[in-house]
């Protein structure tokens, strides 16, 4: 077992511990010193096939930036930090600048996270905070619970499976009904 130095892991040892072979099949993150192992299901596997596919549509047609999923992020400056958020989009705008095996350094336009069985709401509004306040401009949160909730730096929105998920002024004319991102509800 891996124990980091002084309680909290930094990224450098996080690295470490993910290049293990034990944890080659692991979608780990670290979010504040703490390792967090993402599990996955197959209607959280859906909901981000269906996000990052939608998002992948708009995006190619307006070829106005690169849409991904699970890419890894990197702030310098923040060493308790990386993540892999389930689907990002990164505007041309920015740069979309990133290499082969590096991680983005910089907070993309838009991430989505589906809420895996093992996160609290409380968790996934911290990340949706640190992703804001490093950049982020909308952040998309899909609940196990059948609720989307949209943050941007000055607005919260909650969404059911009745409503339409749009793009606001990130992606402009996005949109996909929140009851595709459910399996069971289509």
């Amino acid at each position: 077992m891996y124990t980091p130095r002084q309680g909290r892991m930094t990224r450098m040892e996080f690295h470490r511990l993910a290049a293990r072979p034990d944890n080659a099949d692991r979608a780990l993150e670290l979010f504040n010193g703490v390792v967090c192992c993402r599990e996955f299901s197959a209607s959280r596997a859906y909901a981000a096939s269906v996000a990052c596919a939608a998002l992948g549509r708009y995006v190619e047609e307006r070829a106005v930036g690169c849409v991904f999923s699970r890419l890894s992020i990197e702030i310098p400056g923040e060493p308790y930090f990386m993540f892999a958020p389930d689907v990002s989009f990164v505007s041309f705008e920015r740069g979309a600048v990133f290499g082969w095996d590096m991680p983005l350094l910089y907070m993309p336009d838009l991430v989505v996270e589906i809420q895996s069985p093992d996160q609290s709401d409380k968790f996934m509004r911290d990340k949706a905070d640190y992703y804001l306040k490093h950049g982020c401009r909308r952040v998309i949160l899909v609940y196990a619970k059948r609720i989307v909730e949209v943050l941007t730096p000055d607005d919260r929105q909650l969404l059911t499976v009745d409503d339409t998920l749009t793009g606001g002024d990130v992606l402009p004319g996005f949109s996909v009904e929140v009851a595709k991102l459910f399996p069971e509800l289509e």
